[in-house]
This record gives structure tokens, C-alpha cells and sequence, in this order.
């Protein structure tokens, strides 16, 4: 008699490189996540491709709420990384508490699509914000 494969915890990935302007939608990510008896994995990847372009003395930020130039530092760029991976965790676990859902967070370094590809593979639900 063979045995059904007994299916482990249902994953929806989420990438957390924007999450903190759309705490909405993590919610209902979260939702869903109870409805389903479902894990919350954030991934948050800070993006070596950034990093290295940060590299070039031409290039230049512009400021989103200022619109102020400046030239891009790479130390200055990887401490932004750091700090907007420790609040996209925060506000995870922050949610995900509140729905009552398990949940998990995996910072990496990398390509975000190369590094976005390979999480999505243990996942049964994607979702990009």
C-alpha cells in the first residue's frame, strides 16, 4: 500500500524590498496566511548590483522627497540596506503576531531576481509589492 506524501506547511514568499510603504497589503498577506494555515517567509535582498554601481564615481542619487543630488557612497548604501532589512523584519514579525500566523525572515546579498528565483522555489504563493 503505498502512502500519500504528507505535505509540509503551506510558504508564501514575500519580498520585502518595498513592504514598508504598504503595510496594507502585508496584512492581508497575513490574512490569507491564517485562512490557509499558512507560514509567512520575507526575504529581503540587499542588491549587490546596486552596490557595485555605487562603485562609479559619475554616478548620482536623486533624493525621492527632495530631489536633492548627491553622489552615491557604498558604505553609506549597504548601512540603508541594513537599516530597511531590520525594519521590513520588525514590521513582519510586527504582523504577522498580530494575525497569528508563523513566520520567518531571510536577509541575503545578491541579485534580487537570482536570489528572488531560488526562494520561490520552496514557496507555494509568491508576492512582489
Amino acid at each position: 500500500m503505498n502512502n500519500p506524501p504528507v505535505a509540509g506547511p503551506i510558504n508564501i514568499l514575500i519580498s520585502l524590498e518595498t513592504i514598508c510603504d504598504n503595510r496594507a497589503a502585508l496584512d492581508r498577506l497575513a490574512e490569507l496566511a491564517l485562512l490557509m494555515q499558512a507560514r509567512l517567509h520575507g526575504l529581503y535582498v540587499e542588491d549587490e548590483e546596486l552596490l557595485d554601481i555605487a562603485e562609479f564615481p559619475f554616478t548620482q542619487e536623486v533624493r525621492l522627497h527632495s530631489a536633492a543630488e548627491g553622489g552615491l557612497e557604498r558604505n553609506l548604501l549597504e548601512q540603508q540596506m541594513r537599516s530597511v532589512g531590520r525594519q521590513a523584519e520588525a514590521l513582519l514579525a510586527q504582523v504577522a503576531t498580530h494575525w497569528g500566523v508563523e513566520w520567518q525572515f531571510q536577509r541575503v546579498r545578491g541579485k534580487i531576481t537570482t536570489e528572488l528565483s531560488r526562494a520561490a522555489q520552496q514557496a507555494d504563493i509568491v508576492s512582489i509589492l
